[in-house]
């Protein structure tokens, strides 16, 4: 797999620059901040989407298609680049066109929320949604180029600072080290912080994307940590996916003590790190959204349609043994369901 040329703009870069014919596919919502909007303008073939789970919907699919079809019949050249502009959802349906369209046209990410900056962007990944369950279709189809711009980072209000804390504090506790040593003491974060930190969370992701690029030797599963309930939640919940991660990574962390993997001074040294106290969601609140979760009864049909499944009545589960150390263990679905569901979460 080629791996993508990450780019830092600190300025919007020309539409010309990109590429010799752009085509730009992009969250409608960006029209709403001025500035963004002055520079959309300069694109003379776009298209404009909702974001959202929807948008990865199979309908949604085939109405951007044909838009984009007719749109590039137009210009009379078969040399164009498709620029996905957006979120995860922009990101995941762009790139899944993209590698589909005309059987695999160049492409170019621009993420517009943190979330995407730090994770979705990178690595290849593209997928739509199936009868509710998210990623079921996808393929392999990393971006050429992939531009890191601040002012659009910066155009988002802070909450979505808030909503990429569970990818950010995956990657750190995946990477341990000197990330986590920089880190650990934070106990807040801002749009000043995160750019600086970004070329570090993005090169952790790529150095476990090259050692395993399509998934074949199970390294790349670690970026999985957080994600078997972070998936449920969003799913079942329609919670936004950095806050869902959030969730599931303290669920990974409880379940880790209780299986052991996890030493109980490890587990508690963890805690008491201002990151973790400040930043990540406590067990008391991980108690409550699965209880809620369950009480849509998706819980159980979530986890047998996770791609994470190990066979037929097993998972596999990213657990921490401590930062910088993920294991992968595979587990019966009724033991981690017990776990969450039976209230061995729970409020003290």
């Amino acid at each position: 797999m080629q791996p993508s040329k990450i780019i830092f703009k600190n300025q919007f870069p020309k539409a010309t620059s990109l590429a010799q014919t752009p085509v730009l596919i992009f969250d409608k919502h960006l029209l709403t901040i001025p500035a963004i909007k002055t520079w959309l303008e300069t694109f003379p073939l776009k298209i404009s989407v909702t974001a959202g789970e929807e948008l990865k919907q199979f309908s949604s699919f085939e109405k951007i298609f044909l838009e984009l079809l007719n749109l590039v019949e137009k210009t009379g050249t078969k040399n164009f680049t498709l620029i996905g502009l957006g979120g995860g959802s922009v990101g995941d349906f762009v790139g899944f066109l993209s590698s589909v369209f005309k059987r695999g046209i160049p492409l170019i990410h621009i993420p517009s929320t943190w979330l995407s900056a730090i994770d979705s962007s990178h690595g290849g990944k593209t997928a739509l949604n199936v009868g509710g369950y998210k990623n079921q279709i996808g393929t392999f189809y990393p971006a050429q180029s992939i531009y890191l711009i601040k002012p659009i980072l910066f155009s988002q209000p802070e909450e979505r600072t808030e909503e990429a804390l569970g990818e950010i504090i995956k990657t750190i506790l995946l990477e341990g080290n000197s990330l986590w040593e920089k880190t650990k003491n934070w106990k807040s974060l801002n749009s000043q912080k995160l750019w600086s930190l970004l070329p570090e969370l993005i090169s952790y992701k790529y150095k476990i994307v090259k050692k395993d690029p399509f998934e074949k030797k199970g390294i790349r599963f670690f970026l999985n940590f957080g994600h078997t309930f972070g998936h449920v939640l969003e799913s079942s919940l329609k919670i936004p996916h950095g806050i869902a991660v959030n969730y599931g990574i303290r669920i990974a962390l409880e379940f880790s003590l209780q299986k052991r993997v996890i030493t109980k001074k490890r587990f508690d040294d963890l805690n008491k790190s201002l990151l973790i106290k400040n930043l990540l969601f406590s067990k008391e609140s991980a108690c409550k959204v699965i209880n809620e979760a369950n009480q849509f009864g998706g819980i159980k049909k979530q986890l047998l349609q996770d791609k994470k499944a190990a066979g037929k009545n097993q998972v596999n589960f990213v657990f921490l043994i401590a930062p910088g150390k993920p294991k992968v263990i595979t587990i019966p679905n009724e033991a981690l369901l017990k776990f969450a569901i039976s209230q061995e979460i729970k409020e003290n």
